[in-house]
């Protein structure tokens, strides 16, 4: 029976943890705080590599080396562009 008791104690406090946080990152969100992983690149790297693998300059491969990225990232990066340019037009 007490086993019961801590049980539903602690499933009532990991709602309030639960809820607490919501809230926290709700507000994070209304401030403008970015949550998530920090991105690996610059604005302005990731605009250069962009337009050097857009403009077929240089090759991906190059492009991660550079920055110190994975060609998976710059790939990322260059298919980000190309939906954005077609959700404008």
């Amino acid at each position: 029976m007490i086993l019961t008791v801590f049980a539903g104690i602690a499933e009532f406090e990991r709602a309030l943890i639960r809820e607490r946080t919501a809230e926290g990152r709700k507000l994070a969100r209304e401030r403008g705080i970015h949550m998530g992983r920090p991105a690996k690149l610059k604005p302005h790297e990731a605009e250069t590599a962009r337009k050097l693998i857009m403009e077929k300059q240089v090759a991906v491969s190059e492009v991660a080396m550079k920055y110190g990225v994975h060609r998976t990232t710059i790939y990322r990066l260059v298919a980000a562009a190309q939906r954005t340019k077609h959700a404008k037009h």
